[in-house]
């Protein structure tokens, strides 16, 4: 018997067909006399639903499987070589092909009549991520014999129990320690806040200086030119107004001056406040990040914990459920030893009254003719 084609056959069954065809195939492989094959096969766990939807993409979506681990290989050889331009064009295509393979899986579920809960979504993208960055995670998704989602940690793969994912063997027994997974350290990246551009300062309707106008005077009686030395008069009274202009668009140059000087200086002034909010910005947005990780790693921790029980749980209980068919069935051969022994005694029975029956017949006759010989003598 193949055992490697059993598995695969058995693997792509839906999760509530998997117990019996794999006591079925138990028990074929045990009448055929192959016993060594029948407790291999009895070994096989039965696969979580994050596990059996895993292994239904194997088969229902291999091309892209085979995309996702070959993008897991070249994200790592990106990584290991820092280059940033690489990274930055492959995790966009890492994001979507993770989520169009949930979304398959999810849809595939579906049609069987699956419901399939966010929780076990997010283990499945745990599954598929761990395929991404681990090579050891990408062969065991490979293999399409799944019994537990993938998590990857900082020392390697794990199932979703916490403990070093591993391929059930074929030919040994179970809970037989095989070769751990290999520790690669895990990618992270984390979207950091840029300072806001500054803002460019324009001055607009910016006040026109000129030579204000003076209002007509009056008249002064000193200055109104008369029939004797008014032609002295009015030159001295031009030149004071001549004067006087200069000296007015000077005062007005040297104001425009002084006004562009402390618009300038104002501008300066307003680009360094906001280069320094934008900074203070910045620092407060880090800081919020960093305790948003930190909530984050504590919540993951937690979830972790919480999945590691839940999981722990459901194998107990397969265990538990294993343990009772097989003492269900050497319930079965004792019964019917006991009533094969209850037959037999039956017959024993019946036999051991002929028997007696005849061993009285026999003793009467015997009598009988101990009997006659002594009244002969």
């Amino acid at each position: 018997m193949d055992l490697e084609l059993v598995a695969v056959d058995l693997y792509g069954l839906a999760p509530d067909s998997f117990t019996a065809a794999r006591n079925q195939a138990a028990a074929q492989a045990k009448a055929a006399g192959e016993i060594t094959a029948s407790a291999a096969i009895k070994a096989l766990r039965k696969p979580t639903l994050a596990a059996w939807l895993a292994n239904q993409l194997v088969r229902a979506e291999p091309d892209r499987v085979d995309e996702l681990t070959r993008l897991g290989s070249e994200l790592r050889e990106a990584h290991l070589t820092r280059d940033g331009a690489r990274l930055r064009e492959l995790t966009p295509r890492r994001h979507e092909l993770v989520a169009e393979l949930v979304t398959a899986a999810t849809r595939r579920a579906a049609e069987q009549g699956r419901k399939v809960t966010e929780a076990v979504a997010d283990r499945l993208t745990e599954t598929l991520d761990a395929a991404l960055v681990d090579p050891t995670a990408a062969q065991l998704l490979r293999s399409g014999r799944l019994t537990s989602a993938l998590r990857h940690v900082g020392f390697g793969v794990v199932d979703e129990s916490g403990t070093p994912a591993h391929l059930t063997s074929l030919t040994i027994r179970p809970n037989t320690p095989t070769t751990a997974a290999t520790p690669t350290p895990a990618a992270t990246s984390k979207a950091r806040a840029a300072g806001s551009a500054g803002r460019r300062g324009s001055s607009a309707g910016r006040a026109e200086y000129g030579v204000r106008p003076t209002a007509k005077r009056a008249a002064d009686p000193a200055d109104r030119p008369t029939p004797i030395g008014g032609a002295g008069r009015l030159t001295a009274r031009n030149a004071r107004i001549a004067a006087t202009a200069r000296t007015t668009s000077e005062r007005q140059k040297a104001e425009r001056n002084t006004a562009e000087q402390r618009a300038a200086e104002r501008r300066a002034e307003r680009e360094a406040a906001e280069r320094r909010i934008a900074e203070r910005n910045r620092r407060e947005l880090e800081a919020r990040l960093a305790e948003l990780d930190s909530e984050y790693a504590e919540a993951e921790t937690e979830r972790a914990a919480a999945e590691a029980e839940v999981d722990a749980n459901e194998h107990h209980i397969a265990d538990m459920q294993t343990a009772i068919e097989r003492l269900t069935e050497e319930l079965d051969n004792a019964r019917r030893e006991l009533k094969r022994a209850q037959s037999q005694t039956r017959r024993l029975e019946r036999t051991l009254t002929r028997t007696t029956r005849m061993a009285a017949i026999a003793e009467r006759r015997r009598n009988a003719a101990t009997a006659r010989l002594a009244s002969l003598g």
